[in-house]
């Protein structure tokens, strides 16, 4: 089924046939791969203004999955090891009523590691090389779920993965597979 976008009506006749394989836990509609540039225009202007008012370049999945960008958060810190950071929500309501998301974090300092989880992803970023997605319990999260360690260059930004519930503006959803984190985290592109 790789590639299949999933509509409202392919959805309902794969639950009536096979409750186990819904679309809503597969959602594998994909945009741009991870070597094509994103614009502005794939968000609105006042997400865009938002990212921008940090003065540090935009990263931006190419391959959201079908998902929607809903949100853009920033903060700034007095802090002398970074301070600036983003969040990117994006969000989906599966056919059973559920509603799925992740964020992309990013950061320009400050960063550290993350303890090993349950379970390991591996990838290969396109620019910034070997990385991992953890599944575990990581910030507010009182179930497993999933967190990827930072990618970027010596100078910053730093971006990540960021799962359901571990931060607030997480809270209240479900997990996208692993798998398909990885296939995020792999997009992951500089917006122009």
């Amino acid at each position: 089924m790789r590639g299949m976008i999933c509509s409202k009506r392919f959805t309902k006749a794969i639950a009536l046939l096979m409750p186990s394989l819904l679309c809503s836990l597969l959602p594998l509609s994909s945009s741009a791969g991870p070597g094509n540039s994103l614009s502005a225009k794939s968000f609105s202007p006042s997400q865009f203004a938002t990212l921008n008012s940090l003065d540090m370049p935009v990263w931006a999945p190419t391959n959201t999955l079908g998902f929607e960008l809903t949100s853009v958060h920033t903060s700034v810190s007095k802090s002398r090891i970074g301070g600036k950071s983003s969040l990117q929500i994006y969000e989906r309501v599966g056919v059973s009523g559920d509603r799925f998301c992740f964020g992309i974090e990013t950061t320009n300092g400050g960063i550290g590691g993350i303890p090993t989880g349950t379970d390991t992803y591996l990838f290969t970023h396109p620019i910034f090389g070997k990385s991992s997605i953890e599944y575990g319990k990581y910030g507010l999260a009182t179930q497993n779920s999933y967190l990827g360690n930072w990618i970027g260059t010596d100078a910053g930004p730093f971006i990540r993965f960021v799962g359901a519930n571990i931060l607030p503006e997480t809270q209240g959803c479900q997990n996208i597979r692993g798998a398909d984190a990885v296939r995020v985290s792999e997009s992951i592109s500089r917006v122009n």
